[in-house]
């Protein structure tokens, strides 16, 4: 009979604090690296995608923090005013893959290392047109400050910039459509535009 006992007491027991396998789990967010990538259900978490995206190299999910037709817009590049002569044409979502690709490409180990930073406590988003903000937005105007090592010195890319963002109608998610860059006190070389210019221009 003890015996009995002790096995009705182990089944509650075991019905009382096991999880139940049938429940739901929560889903995860999707992880392309050491980091985990927030789905962008807000427009901060792209910037926040960009700036990981950057320092981990990763391609794949740097292409999807910006619009493209798939998604239904599609993306420009801005560049500085003074540096505009290196293009020719628009700036398009081809343009931008094929820049980073070349820009993390390296067969120096860990290299290059890369750190993106925007000046900014707190990001801030303004409608693009009136009543515009649950679909279209801008950023303020935010100081960046890009570290990239390619193995053998630092170079720092400073400027300031301005996104526009929008969320697709299709799955939702927030994306950015336009990137302006402008050089600070005219130091040209400095800014984005010059390092676009270099990986991918060759100029």
């Amino acid at each position: 009979m003890r015996f009995g006992y002790f096995i009705i007491s182990l089944i509650i027991i075991t019905i009382t604090y096991c999880t139940n396998p049938f429940s739901t789990r929560n889903p995860e967010k999707p992880d392309s690296g050491n980091q985990v990538y927030e789905n962008a259900t807000e427009p901060k978490i792209v910037l926040d995608n960009l700036i990981m995206a950057i320092k981990e190299k990763n391609v794949n999910e740097y292409k999807k923090i910006f619009a493209s037709e798939t998604v239904g817009h599609s993306f420009t590049f801005e560049p500085e005013p003074s540096l505009i002569e290196n293009f020719v044409g628009k700036w398009t979502i081809q343009d931008e893959e094929s820049y980073f690709t070349n820009l993390v490409s390296s067969s120096s180990g860990n290299y290059p290392i890369l750190n993106l930073s925007f000046n900014v406590s707190e990001y801030s988003f303004t409608p693009v047109v009136s009543g515009s903000e649950s679909d279209s937005v801008r950023t303020n105007n935010m100081q960046y400050i890009l570290t990239v090592n390619p193995g053998d010195s630092t170079t720092i890319y400073k400027g300031n910039t301005e996104f526009k963002l929008f969320r697709s109608k299709i799955d939702q998610f927030w994306y950015i459509y336009h990137w302006k860059d402008n050089a600070i006190d005219q130091n040209y070389n400095e800014t984005w535009t010059n390092l676009k210019i270099k990986n991918y221009l060759g100029k």
